[in-house]
């Protein structure tokens, strides 16, 4: 590859990292706006009052079903936006849905900062989710069809590395503009940033050739992948997109063999409940709620911003750990022993909220005890981030097997946004009722994970993506599922090749654009 291809390529990654950053960043802003005392007065008076008083329990301090449906209000909008997305980038091309995305999360934005009731805030909310759905969803196929070979693990592993710098900017901005009078507005419109950013880019970005070829521009094509990769010869890469798109499954042969055919329980089973794992484990507690928590504990709106600081930082070095697990150990390993140490750090959060905040009016922490809290959730935080949510994402790209993929990435993109709405409505209410219990119930989740981990994941480590459905043979329960071996199934010790996981995984979101029907 020429330097003006590695050029191209790299412009033409912003796309990912706009989607990732821009994803996790509302993640993180969210507890900053519930900690804000003017969006609160603006919109949510009653709860303002509920904060303040010396007569309410410090667990019921943030209960109010109308401001968890604000941060639930989001993942609706997500799901919407990625089905779609994947009709329109199809019809329309890559690059006119991102652009389209772009727009569509800043108007979401403008109707934010611009809300005089809470109607017009959380019709913001639910634009901001589409856009970010169309996001979601588009760039991801966008990046797998534009990065070189060679590279495609680093733009897949960076993309999950900007995730996490969106949560640490997110915390960085509600603590910089806590004393601004209007600071929930600055902190909900600077997400119009990398929306801005990414509209700019696209006028230097090259269209995926995947998307022009199957258009029938085959010249169109051909020019894209001569900038992309920076020669002349690409004849070969040309040909090898002509036939995948030949032999791509249609969406309707592949739902029909994902609902008749047993073999294909396994895969998508553990897909899927290791996205279940992934949303009720305890990580919306440090994500969406952080500075609520420390708020909670009794602490001043800097002070809990500050935290929230820290917290994020830990996603950023948790993202480090995970990348640099990903494709050095056995992924039950890795699974396994981060599940230990979340159990652990969950158990003793329950134990220090249990010792240092009493469920009485007025209680409060002391320092000492807020910077105890305060590791426990960073130790969690390095261990899910660097161990559950890396592997989970992986088994997520690895296991589901060629044919049923697209099917399969829609029943996780569901999935997903049914437990964000779910688990962010129900938290701060489950906090509320169950006190410090709430980390004992993450910790029983963390269990199960390991559980999980053990005993129902086969070890995909080493195994090349188009051999990984043989794992399932000899596994103690999927075994069952599995139809008489055929020599084509794959054999072997499944040793013979050491392809980076984060590859599998683009290559995954690459083929979860629908194909034409039958």
């Amino acid at each position: 590859m020429g330097v003006a291809g590695e050029t191209a390529a790299l412009v033409s990654v912003e796309p990912e990292a706009s989607s990732a950053y821009t994803y996790r960043y509302d993640s993180g802003i969210t507890g900053g706006i519930f900690a804000s005392h003017t969006f609160l007065a603006k919109f949510y008076p009653s709860l303002l009052e509920s904060t303040t008083s010396a007569t309410v329990t410090p667990y019921c301090k943030f209960q109010n079903d109308t401001l968890n449906l604000y941060t639930a209000l989001f993942y609706p909008g997500v799901f919407v936006g990625a089905i779609i997305s994947s009709f329109t980038s199809r019809w329309y091309g890559r690059l006119s849905s991102l652009r389209t995305c772009a727009v569509i999360t800043i108007v979401a934005a403008i109707v934010q900062v611009t809300a005089q009731n809470r109607a017009a805030i959380l019709a913001g909310r639910v634009l901001l989710g589409l856009g970010n759905g169309f996001n979601e969803h588009v760039s991801a196929i966008y990046l797998a069809e534009i990065a070189p070979p060679q590279l495609r693990g680093r733009f897949v592993s960076g993309s999950i590395f900007f995730g996490g710098f969106g949560v640490f900017v997110a915390q960085i901005i509600n603590y910089g503009v806590r004393d601004l009078s209007n600071n929930w507005q600055w902190a909900l419109g600077l997400v119009m940033v990398p929306c801005g950013i990414l509209l700019a880019g696209s006028v230097f970005m090259v269209e995926s050739p995947s998307a022009l070829h199957a258009a029938g521009r085959q010249e169109a094509a051909r020019r894209s992948l001569r900038r992309l990769r920076g020669q002349e010869d690409v004849q070969g890469e040309l040909e090898d997109i002509g036939r995948a798109a030949a032999n791509a499954p249609t969406l309707r042969s592949a739902w029909r063999a994902l609902l008749t055919e047993r073999r294909y329980v396994p895969p998508v089973a553990i897909a899927l409940v290791g996205v279940t794992f992934n949303w009720w484990s305890g990580n919306s507690a440090a994500t969406f709620y952080a500075p609520n928590v420390f708020t909670i504990l009794g602490f001043g709106q800097q002070t809990a911003l500050i935290n929230a600081v820290v917290i994020g930082c830990s996603k950023i070095g948790g993202v480090l750990l995970g990348m640099a697990l990903l494709d050095r150990f056995p992924r039950r390993r890795v699974l396994a022993a981060g599940s230990v140490v979340m159990v652990a750090a969950q158990i003793t959060s329950a134990v220090l909220f249990k010792e240092f905040l009493p469920n009485v009016p007025g209680a409060a922490a002391t320092n000492a005890q807020g910077v105890g809290i305060l590791v426990t959730m960073v130790i969690y935080e390095l261990a899910f981030m660097g161990t559950q949510n890396t592997t989970v994402t992986v088994f997520m790209g690895e296991f589901p097997p060629l044919e049923i993929r697209p099917v399969a990435w829609v029943l996780i993109t569901l999935l997903t946004a049914t437990w964000g709405t779910v688990s962010t409505y129900t938290f701060l209410l489950m906090l509320c009722a169950m006190q410090w219990g709430v980390y004992l119930f993450s910790a029983a989740i963390a269990l199960l994970v390991l559980l999980y981990a053990v005993f129902f994941v086969p070890e995909p480590y080493r195994v090349p993506v188009e051999r990984l459905q043989s794992v399932f043979y000899t596994h103690w329960l999927w075994a069952r599922f599995m139809p008489e071996r055929h020599p084509e199934d794959g054999g072997g010790d499944g040793a013979a090749s050491t392809e980076s996981s984060a590859r599998d995984l683009a290559d995954a979101a690459k083929l979860a654009r629908p194909g034409k029907d039958d």
